[in-house]
């Protein structure tokens, strides 16, 4: 995009581009009501408060009002399940033969935490961010005396049971026409050829078809573009990203368009500003503002069904384009 005075016309102001939307589709953060009540899908125990024999005698009729609402949280436990297997014993031409019930499969063979444990362990790392050592200490609180070591060992080996599906999850989000990309550093304590301090990556791809849209995630402590070929393989439509030189490589050899970001944008509009002539920064700002002003519909876009989305967020850019362009 050339930003030069000859093909852009700066007469105009943030106030002006403000002015030429409509109140009506002006979007104003609201202030969150207060939620009275609790959701219908908890459980729900009636507490009857009742008065003495003494009290009610001589009424004409006893009635209950609900006065009051409390969430209850009740403590997680921990319970051990003994599998006893039944076994008949037979006896076939003089010898004795025993048949055994079938016993269920687990996912990890031979492990002593049940479905229920992994997936909450699994959850409480990965969802809520809760180291191993303080899930040691929890789970020590109830009576459960499992190890870190432990509770690693089986996240690792879930990773062969769960890679059907992810492979399935991928699948489903290369069919989409719009992907997400980023990259970011972790620190990993243990990783070959690197020490400690150096950087490591962990990459996301987000999106897919708008009716099952997910999130992926895949570490690599590398950040070379061939870990965005392997990520993006089988992808050609459009994909949002940073201006990470590594995506550059598969977008072009595969088709791939390349759109950047509002939070990205004005950074290089103002390091261009910078470069070029200290003069321009007033007209950068200008731009950057306008910009910071379409990032407020974006926002807003979100909270809208996915039918409606897109012409909520095509129009202000219609009214940019018309007014400050």
């Amino acid at each position: 995009m050339n930003f030069s005075s000859s093909t852009v016309d700066w007469s105009g102001s943030i106030f002006e581009l403000t002015g030429c939307v409509t109140a009506k589709a002006r979007v104003r953060p609201q202030k969150k009501k207060r939620k009275r009540g609790f959701s219908d899908k908890l459980l729900r125990v009636q507490i009857h408060l009742t008065l003495t024999d003494k009290e009610k005698e001589g009424a004409a009729k006893t009635f209950f009002t609900k006065v009051k609402e409390e969430l209850e949280f009740i403590p997680a436990q921990l319970k051990v399940l003994e599998y006893w297997q039944e076994k008949a014993v037979f006896n076939r031409d003089g010898e004795d033969v025993i048949v055994t019930a079938q016993r269920p499969t687990h996912p990890l063979g031979k492990c002593f935490a049940s479905t229920t444990l992994l997936a909450h362990i699994i959850a409480s790392k990965y969802a809520d961010g809760l180291p191993l050592y303080r899930l040691e200490g929890m789970l020590k609180r109830h009576g459960g005396e499992i190890s870190r070591a432990n509770m690693a060992h089986w996240i690792i080996r879930l990773q062969d049971v769960f890679q059907p599906l992810i492979n399935l999850i991928r699948e489903v989000q290369l069919e989409g026409t719009y992907l997400q990309a980023d990259e970011t550093r972790i620190q990993v304590l243990k990783e070959a050829d690197k020490t400690a301090q150096s950087d490591k990556w962990m990459w996301m791809i987000r999106c897919g078809p708008p009716d099952r849209s997910a999130v992926l995630f895949e570490y690599d402590p590398s950040r070379v573009g061939a870990v965005a070929e392997r990520l993006l393989e089988g992808f050609g439509g459009v994909l949002q990203a940073d201006g990470y030189s590594g995506y550059s490589k598969v977008c072009q050899a595969a088709g791939i368009t390349r759109i950047g970001c509002f939070d990205h944008y004005p950074k290089s509009i103002f390091m261009w500003s910078i470069m070029r002539n200290c003069r321009t920064y007033g007209r950068c700002a200008t731009l950057f503002l306008g910009i910071k002003y379409l990032s407020t519909f974006h926002g807003a876009g979100l909270r809208c069904s996915f039918d409606s989305r897109h012409p909520f967020r095509a129009k202000p850019m219609w009214l940019l384009k018309d007014g400050a362009w």
